[in-house]
């Protein structure tokens, strides 16, 4: 009697996506993917923001080799350098409603959110019993 195939694939994201790809076109369909959240797709979350959209995760890829997102991402030149994130003339930000904010609003925007994120490094945020978000909107 041959041996049934059972496989468990924990997440739904981009990861566990590719793995059930990976084994369905090697012919086998005998797995189940369990997800701990109410969507798929893990840090690849993109969410409506009044009339547009705003990309909630995947802000990094980790990893070049065998990483079926970098190989995704960078065929549609969707990857950038880690120093764009600190020069604010590369940023724009928008409000709910579509306005973009002016530079001198989102150069102060991003440093509020650099101060922010030097303070989670620091001892202050241990004590946090919130979200980040929560703490950012505090600070």
């Amino acid at each position: 009697m041959p041996k049934e195939t059972k496989i468990v694939i924990v997440g739904a994201g981009a990861a566990g996506i590719a793995a059930a790809s990976r084994l369905l076109q090697r012919g086998v369909n005998d797995f189940v993917i369990l997800e701990a959240s109410d969507r798929i797709g893990g840090r690849i979350y993109t969410k409506d923001f009044g009339e547009n959209v705003v990309d909630l995760g995947a802000q990094w890829v980790h990893g070049e080799s065998g990483n079926v997102v970098f190989e995704l991402a960078s065929k549609h030149d969707l990857l950038g350098s880690f120093a764009v994130l600190y020069d604010s003339n590369k940023h724009e930000f928008v409000t709910i409603n579509g306005e973009v904010m002016p530079n001198d609003e989102s150069s102060k925007a991003l440093m509020i959110y650099h101060n922010n994120l030097d303070k989670v490094k620091q001892e202050e945020f241990k004590e946090e019993r919130g979200s980040f978000g929560d703490f950012f909107i505090r600070e």
